[in-house]
């Protein structure tokens, strides 16, 4: 989520929200082990 901080506001907002996402859901999978 470090990327997604760094980034902030800016035109690379998708690309930041998709690191988000990807971030979110590798957590989701290690929780659901």
């Amino acid at each position: 989520h470090l990327a997604l901080d760094a980034l902030g506001t800016t035109d690379l907002d998708d690309t930041a929200a998709m690191g988000y996402l990807r971030d979110l859901a590798e957590f989701v999978v290690v929780r659901e082990r």
